[in-house]
């Protein structure tokens, strides 16, 4: 995707003629980054599914909800992940880069969910349910955002590594968040918590739980994808 320019050469140009001034995080910068800032977006994104999920749904369909949320998701994380990126003058070119991985990755999660989430037979469902539906929509869309940024950035060489590494983070947390929001649910965590939280502000809470560990594994799996791709860049701005 050459058109939003921000392949290595490309960037190293508009760099030195802004007179050299680059963004250049170290990994653990931008791993914090990404992981503590997406989980912040997810959590926003998230309470909308908690304060609101029931009323959107009902007015603009599940399909409609979830295409809200996408939205949020873009308007939200779009900057964020910028800061992430050396070229210090790329928001609008990587916010149409960000835009397209990213509805590449919710169509393909989201189809994963469609179909895989309700099994039609007894044998079926040995492959089916949530839990596979969302092992899957996982697997299809960090492959999409991976390729997707590989793409964007020109740099197809890290692609199965960045790929894997965003699948694994986003896998782990997405199962933490499931995780968190079951247990919050349960009979087990109604006990524990009685007096503290009564059972709206326990289902209120879960949400948000899932949102944190969504969040927290998807944004760890980003940043590093982002600094990965941009080490050509990183290697030619320290050349003199």
């Amino acid at each position: 995707m050459k058109l939003f320019r921000l392949h290595a050469d490309d960037c190293y140009v508009r760099i030195r003629q802004a007179g050299g001034k680059a963004r250049l995080r170290p990994l653990g910068n931008c791993l914090f980054i990404g992981s503590l800032g997406f989980c912040l977006v997810s959590l926003l994104v998230f309470g909308i599914w908690a304060f609101a999920g029931g009323f959107l749904s009902r007015h603009l369909g599940e399909a409609g909800f979830y295409a809200a949320c996408a939205i949020a998701f873009v308007g939200l994380s779009g900057a964020l992940f910028d800061r992430l990126v050396i070229d210090p003058n790329s928001l609008g070119r990587f916010y149409g880069l960000f835009t397209a991985s990213f509805i590449a990755y919710a169509l393909l999660w989201c189809a994963a969910w469609f179909i895989l989430r309700r099994p039609s037979s007894e044998w079926y469902g040995l492959l089916c349910g949530p839990r596979m539906a969302g092992l899957v929509g996982s697997l299809l869309g960090t492959l999409a955002m991976a390729a997707g940024l590989c793409a964007g950035f020109g740099n197809w060489q890290p692609f199965w590594k960045n790929a894997l590494i965003l699948f694994v983070t986003h896998t782990a947390g997405y199962f933490l968040g499931d995780l968190l929001f079951t247990w919050l649910r349960s009979e087990g965590a109604a006990q524990m918590l009685e007096g503290i939280l009564s059972r709206p502000g326990r289902n209120f809470a879960a949400k948000l739980a899932w949102g944190f560990g969504y969040g927290l594994g998807f944004g760890l799996g980003m940043g590093h994808n982002l600094f990965v791709l941009q080490v050509p860049l990183r290697k030619q701005l320290a050349t003199p």
